[in-house]
């Protein structure tokens, strides 16, 4: 059995063209294969502008031109859903399978709510690690202490972040524009907000670092706690221009006028901070916890933020691994290049096909 992406459902209905692929190849391939697809390929494919109202279509043709077709879930999303109604969705109305929609994005909603909360609360934090290496006024110097004290703050946030992010990606579901621009939007402004939410906190201990060669890290670890405590992020603005990430990642911040040296050994010291705080999470997948490395290294370095439709990409390739145990899956085929790096990379025993399988 191949788990199929929405790229190649596409192909199949002939609702979009791959200039890459020769179609008759790839559909000769699937005509004797028996092929599967996920809740989240489903999700994806009513949250399309275009593919939500041409749902029975791809599901017809899909069906027409494989030797069979299984819908998969597992235990996770069952949990959130009662999975009955996806059965014979493609013969039911528009409006049914828009309700589906919104009962299959309750899961999704979790996934990206937790992931982002706790990716934003590490890159937050992580602005602060920097300082357990100098002298506290009242001459702490347990290192347990400054981890708890952090782990404590980290989690404040962490919870603030997510009721926040459970909010606004319902609101984007209903008012049916949950696509990838405007969820880069909303994780990019936010991101910014919350940075220069806790910059007084971080610049008061900096500048008692420059004047008196010490941090009161209780003092420090109280600020942080008041921003975290006053902070309404409902009241955060959505950024419609680009937001400046130049200007607020930890790297930018630490490392003006600095030599080429220096500022080497600078981003070896935030690898170590990315590689310490983004252990492998068991809650969340094995792509995930490689996209949760990616981005918060992105965050603290580069000029760029994260792109979260790999959330979803992942989502889609975790049920070979949910299913390892249970299904003998042949591989994954997607026309997707990047997607396919990750998932060979994360899970090296799954066949990928790609387009150059079927190259014209």
């Amino acid at each position: 059995m191949y788990l199929l992406d929405t790229g190649c459902l596409f192909l199949i209905a002939g609702i979009d063209q791959n200039n890459n692929v020769n179609t008759r190849s790839f559909e000769t391939f699937i005509a004797k294969k028996d092929v599967a697809i996920n809740i989240i390929t489903i999700f994806e494919l009513l949250n399309n502008p275009i593919a939500k109202r041409k749902y029975s279509q791809i599901i017809n043709s899909v069906t027409e031109k494989t030797r069979s077709l299984s819908f998969l879930s597992a235990s996770f999303y069952d949990s959130y859903l009662d999975v009955a109604i996806l059965y014979n969705l493609e013969s039911k109305s528009f409006k049914e399978q828009q309700e589906v929609r919104l009962a299959l994005s309750v899961p999704i909603i979790e996934v990206y709510s937790y992931y982002y909360s706790n990716l934003l609360s590490l890159a937050i934090m992580s602005y602060f690690i920097p300082l357990m290496n100098f002298k506290d006024k009242g001459m702490i110097e347990n290192d347990d202490y400054f981890k708890k004290e952090t782990q404590e703050r980290f989690l404040e946030l962490e919870t603030k972040i997510r009721d926040y992010l459970i909010i606004r990606l319902n609101e984007m579901i209903k008012n049916d524009c949950f696509f990838e621009k405007n969820r880069n939007m909303l994780i990019d402004s936010l991101f910014y907000a919350l940075v220069y939410a806790y910059t007084t906190a971080y610049n008061k201990a900096v500048k008692s670092l420059n004047k008196n060669g010490w941090i009161d890290y209780q003092k420090l670890f109280n600020s942080i706690k008041l921003v975290t405590k006053h902070l309404r992020l409902l009241e955060t603005n959505n950024q419609e221009e680009r937001v400046p990430f130049e200007t607020i990642s930890l790297y930018s911040s630490l490392s003006n006028n600095l030599d080429v040296k220096s500022k080497k050994r600078l981003k070896q010291y935030i690898d170590i901070i990315v590689d310490n705080l983004s252990k492998n999470d068991s809650r969340i997948s094995p792509l995930l916890n490689h996209l949760m490395r990616v981005h918060l290294k992105a965050l603290l370095t580069e000029k760029t933020s994260s792109r979260n439709n790999d959330i979803l990409d992942s989502m889609v390739a975790d049920f070979i691994s949910f299913f390892n145990s249970s299904i003998k899956f042949d591989g994954l085929i997607t026309f997707d290049n990047k997607f396919a790096s990750k998932v060979r990379a994360i899970y090296p025993n799954i066949e990928v096909l790609d387009e150059s399988n079927f190259s014209k």
